[in-house]
């Protein structure tokens, strides 16, 4: 297993440690070079938790693994109050066995309450019943003397005892709604519910929200058959003969009035049920244009039903014709006899309906009458352009190739070329404090341009004399000088001491340090560092390693 060596203690300063294990050996005889405080986990048998006192292993045992012993005595006992409650038997236990808890028997109509009598409050127990115990009854519990004062009061022999507004009684002996031939049961006097046939008077009151002089009263017309009135599935208000208004007291569309407008006159007298008569008094025809609107329709007009309005097959226009939209032409032939074209467009598609592998040359030609037409075109077949370049004749043009790429000319061929170009070029070139460039011009030959390099004072490690050379001493140094990183490396160890001086001199404290061993597997190992000055470290360990056991790279 892959590990990290720690020649120090490790302190985590209050954090915690997580997601580890204690190293595990099959028994406490596997692991040596022994330490008090060491512990290890074993898994042979039993898994434990051991560690090391000095002399010997100690294990560590949880409690469900404490599977041996025994319990010498277990009691249960009451305090005893006047009257016992519980009581207790099979107590204690010395061995096993079990305590068994009872209820004690009591005196008929005992109660279990406080003291019988007396201000202090004592243990409550079983005792007989005193009248204190029972508490005094009054208008809470039994109607008040008054109120059957009252009603012993009242005259009459029958009727339903009501308590009225002035919190008196009295006897209501009104005819009440009866429900079959029970005559003499009278309704529930707050939202009586009946069922099957309810038999009425000829007229039903309304007392309405207020009990006062003023009732609406629902009466029946002496029918000379049967009649039936009935009440739709639905919420509203009932409205009365003679006050019902269109859109008030009705749902649905209906026609109230009809007005004339322009073209359309209206014969109507208003009124429930009346009819209106509509006729056209506008448009009676509609006439097209030859060559440019088309009118058909059902008749010869005036028209009945739908007329259509559209553009003939072949349409002329005369004057000008404006399209602010997009034009479509999806003829073959498009022909524009026009003196003057101006195409706004700057790049114009020809072939544009060519998907696929092109196949098709496309161009521009232009018409010489009795002469062949001149032509410019891309040729597929030869992927380049051609130009159709005709004489002045009727015979046939000849196409050739135009040669845009793939040709080259000699500087001869351009007067003064390439001493234009050597004078730009040369002027381009900028001195800097580490490059001197020159130029010599050699008229009518090539011309020549040199670099040369220049040293600054403060790089004594550089120099040109011999070509450009590097002084590694001189370098180093510099190096060091301007803040660049540089490693130094020694072994420590010598059998003896604890504590190791490594001096670096690489001019900081800002240095990284680490330690690993200098044999197989040459592995690091944590050790405390010591930034001691800007010179050297201090590196200590808590065991002792041997003569040069091992190796520090320090790196700033």
């Amino acid at each position: 297993m892959a590990e990290k060596k720690f020649l120090v203690d490790l302190n985590l300063t209050g954090n915690k440690a997580k997601n580890f294990r204690l190293e595990d050996y099959a028994d406490n005889t596997s692991p040596t070079s022994n330490f008090v405080g060491r512990m290890i986990y074993t898994t042979t048998g039993t898994d434990r938790i051991q560690f090391y006192n000095g002399t010997s292993w100690v294990q560590l045992a949880h409690y469900d693994e404490l599977t041996s012993g025994s319990v010498t005595s277990v009691g249960l006992t009451f305090d005893t109050p006047a009257g016992n409650i519980f009581g207790v038997s099979n107590s204690p236990i010395t061995s096993t066995g079990n305590i068994t808890l009872t209820l004690d028997t009591q005196s008929p109509n005992y109660i279990f309450a406080g003291p019988a009598s007396g201000g202090s409050s004592a243990a409550p127990a079983f005792r007989a019943l005193v009248a204190a115990d029972i508490p005094s009854l009054s208008s809470v519990y039994q109607p008040l003397d008054g109120d059957l004062t009252a009603i012993a009061a009242l005259s009459g022999t029958s009727g339903l005892l009501r308590k009225t507004a002035a919190d008196t009684y009295a006897l209501d002996t009104n005819t009440y709604l009866t429900t079959g031939t029970a005559s003499s049961t009278y309704a529930p006097i707050n939202n009586p519910v009946f069922t099957g046939t309810v038999s009425v008077p000829t007229s039903i009151v309304f007392e309405g929200a207020t009990d006062d002089a003023f009732e609406t009263t629902l009466t029946v017309t002496d029918p000379t058959a049967d009649r039936t009135i009935t009440l739709p599935d639905a919420t509203g208000t009932v409205a009365l003969l003679g006050t019902i208004a269109l859109g008030t007291d009705t749902t649905g569309n209906y026609v109230s009035q009809v007005s004339a407008s322009t073209g359309i006159n209206v014969s109507h007298t208003q009124g429930e049920g009346s009819t209106a008569t509509i006729s056209n008094t506008g448009v009676l025809s509609v006439t097209g244009t030859t060559n440019e609107i088309e009118v058909s329709g059902t008749g010869a007009g005036p028209w009945t039903g739908a007329i259509t309005v559209g553009l003939p097959d072949n349409v002329t226009l005369g004057g000008n014709l404006v399209v602010s939209g997009n034009l479509t032409v999806q003829g073959d032939t498009t022909t524009l006899n026009t003196a003057t074209l101006a195409v706004e467009d700057n790049l114009i598609v020809l072939n544009s309906n060519i998907t696929g592998v092109p196949t098709t040359n496309a161009g521009i030609e232009v018409e010489r009458g009795d002469y062949t037409n001149a032509s410019l075109y891309w040729n597929e077949t030869a992927n380049s352009w051609y130009v159709g370049v005709p004489g002045d004749s009727a015979g046939a043009a000849t196409a050739t190739a135009l040669s845009l790429t793939g040709h080259t000319h000699s500087t001869s061929d351009i007067t003064g070329l390439q001493e234009y170009i050597e004078d730009t070029v040369a002027t381009a070139f900028t001195d800097s404090g580490t490059i001197d460039f020159s130029y010599t011009d050699n008229a009518g030959s090539a011309g020549t341009i040199t670099a040369a390099v220049l040293l600054a004072a403060t790089n004594p490690y550089l120099s040109t004399t011999s070509g450009l050379a590097v002084d590694i001493s001189a370098l180093e140094t510099k190096l060091t000088t301007d803040g660049y990183t540089k490693k130094y490396t020694t072994t420590i160890g010598d059998a003896a001491a604890q504590t190791f001086t490594v001096t670096h001199s690489l001019s900081s404290r800002a240095v990284t340090v680490s330690v690993f061993e200098s044999a197989s597997p040459w592995a690091e190992v944590e050790v405390e560092v010591l930034h001691t000055s800007t010179s050297a470290v201090t590196i200590n360990t808590n065991s002792v390693p041997s003569a040069g056991q091992y190796t520090v790279v320090v790196v700033g």
